[in-house]
């Protein structure tokens, strides 16, 4: 009885093990080769009242994704009130590889040099 108890115990300590060492390993082997350059897209759009913690969210998110490298972080002013803006330009003035644009200069961010660029997603 304590023989198969123990036995047990053991079959799902190994396939917790397994499944552990798989989280691991799959995204070693799925990184693709080298670095690429990504922009994060965060519409802002009226009022936020968390905007503050969402901006911080989204820049961390996009710094400390290991396959970035020189990754931007675009704000684009989607019909957003007057406070939120003033919020964008503050973060903004304070970080190098954040952006705040409109619809307008969104596209021309994106088609206007030579460099691959991958679209992240959209964060909100």
């Amino acid at each position: 009885m304590y023989i198969a108890a123990l036995w047990t115990i053991i079959v799902l300590l190994s396939s917790v093990g397994l499944v552990a060492v798989t989280d691991w390993m799959l995204p070693i082997i799925s990184e693709p080769r080298g670095r690429i350059r990504c922009y994060s897209i965060l519409p802002i759009m009226g009022h936020i009242d968390c905007l503050e913690e969402l901006l911080r969210w989204g820049y961390n998110s996009m710094r400390w994704d290991r396959w970035i490298k020189g990754g931007r972080l675009i704000l684009v002013d989607m019909g957003a009130d007057e406070e939120s803006l003033e919020l964008c330009r503050a973060f903004c003035h304070r970080r190098e590889d954040i952006i705040l644009c409109n619809q307008e200069e969104l596209a021309e961010i994106l088609t206007g040099d030579k460099v691959y660029k991958s679209l992240r997603g959209v964060l909100y």
